[in-house]
């Protein structure tokens, strides 16, 4: 798993950790893998019943795609790889949006794309 995404189990719950404090939890590739795989393995394991999604940071859940490093990639003719960040980025905002299971996502401080986390969070 990726270093900067925790993932433990609590009482039927997974809960999943942005740990990237340097970044103000901005997503890379990795996490973005790392996240997807965790939401898919909990919407499969039928012993879980809801998914929260926090962040280790104080003040910042997070603050979207790592648009720097995308933005490097360009910059160094790697667009396929800029290109596979924003295809499975949004994939993942879109298996959040219709997760089947509760999805809880604790926001407190800086959130980009707060309005598909809240709407995933006002489900419940």
């Amino acid at each position: 798993m990726d270093d900067y995404v925790g993932i433990t189990e609590k009482a039927q719950a997974v809960v999943l950790t942005l740990q990237r404090p340097k970044a103000r939890n901005a997503l890379t590739l990795d996490m973005v893998r790392s996240l997807r795989r965790s939401l898919d393995d909990a919407v499969a394991d039928t012993s879980t019943q809801r998914i929260v999604i926090r962040s280790e940071v104080p003040g910042t859940f997070c603050a979207g795609g790592d648009i720097r490093a995308v933005r490097d990639q360009v910059l160094e003719g790697r667009i396929d790889e800029a290109m596979q960040f924003f295809e499975e980025e949004f994939a993942l905002n879109h298996a959040i949006a219709n997760c089947p299971k509760p999805l809880v996502a604790l926001v407190a401080g800086t959130c980009s794309g707060r309005r598909l986390w809240s709407r995933a969070s006002r489900r419940l």
